[in-house]
């Protein structure tokens, strides 16, 4: 029998647990998103099966490419657990979130080129609201090699009851 999937708010005590079983290498994007939440910048959401960290999400309070919402970024589920309904169920948490602060709406910025993702956040009902950014990142992977990134995101909105 499979674990129940949880979503709630990540904790410090939570840092084992993420490294271990979702390794960011290098970045050390768990410590990072858990001071900027500590700092208030960010609510960063963990999605549990059990006692393993399934996926993540955060939500930035303030919203980048002219969205006057806050913005869930960052959805990582790793290949292995996608199409369980675990974005779905980081996504729904994170409205809740910005709900609960008193936010009208909720923002997500996807890359143009993730098609699958962007179906995700449509059939959710987000709408493309015609504005764009692009943003370059570098990341590591678990072998520590360095990789550069940039991205086209389009930026969708859901307007929260």
């Amino acid at each position: 029998m499979t674990a129940a999937l949880t979503v709630r708010v990540a904790e410090d005590a939570d840092l084992p647990a993420l490294d271990r079983g979702l390794p960011t290498g290098r970045n050390d994007a768990h410590r990072a998103f858990l001071a900027r939440q500590a700092a208030g910048e960010v609510t960063y959401l963990v999605a549990w099966r059990g006692d393993a960290p399934v996926g993540v999400g955060v939500v930035r309070w303030t919203g980048r490419g002219g969205s006057p919402y806050p913005e869930l970024s960052n959805l990582h589920v790793p290949p292995p657990v996608q199409s369980q309904g675990i974005g779905t169920a980081i996504v729904h948490f994170a409205e809740d979130v910005a709900r609960s602060r008193g936010r009208a709406g909720l923002a997500i910025g996807v890359d143009e080129d993730n098609v699958r993702a962007a179906a995700l956040y449509e059939r959710l009902g987000y709408v493309d609201t015609g504005r764009r950014w692009t943003g370059s990142y570098t990341w590591y992977d678990e072998s520590g090699a360095e990789h550069a990134e940039t991205e086209h995101v389009r930026v969708l909105t859901l307007k929260l009851g």
